[in-house]
């Protein structure tokens, strides 16, 4: 994705220079093309932050969704352990209880 976003931006500069180096030969004023010249860099930023966003949403989902799928395991094998001391618990007062009786 990084290789991509870096290809869109050099050829973005090379457009700018192949662009500036026309200008300044053939227009001494050429403030016009250098705005449109900086809007074309600017909207390949744009479009690489965009793209860089995705990316990163995409890995933080899918980390916290499988996060999420280990914690409601641990939730369950920890409920299960509860039953079971639980279970461990009423079996040795009743045996205490017979025991006393």
């Amino acid at each position: 994705m990084l290789l991509a976003v870096n290809r869109v931006i050099s050829r973005t500069d090379c457009k700018l220079k192949k662009n500036s180096l026309k200008d300044n030969v053939s227009h001494p004023d050429y403030s016009g093309k250098a705005l449109k010249d900086w809007s074309l860099k600017l909207e390949a930023w744009l479009v690489a932050i965009s793209a860089l966003q995705s990316e990163i949403k995409g890995q933080l989902s899918a980390k916290f969704s499988g996060m999420k799928s280990e914690i409601q395991l641990l939730n369950s094998k920890l409920s299960e352990k509860d039953k079971l001391i639980s279970e461990l618990n009423l079996r040795i007062e009743h045996q205490s209880n017979d025991y006393w009786n």
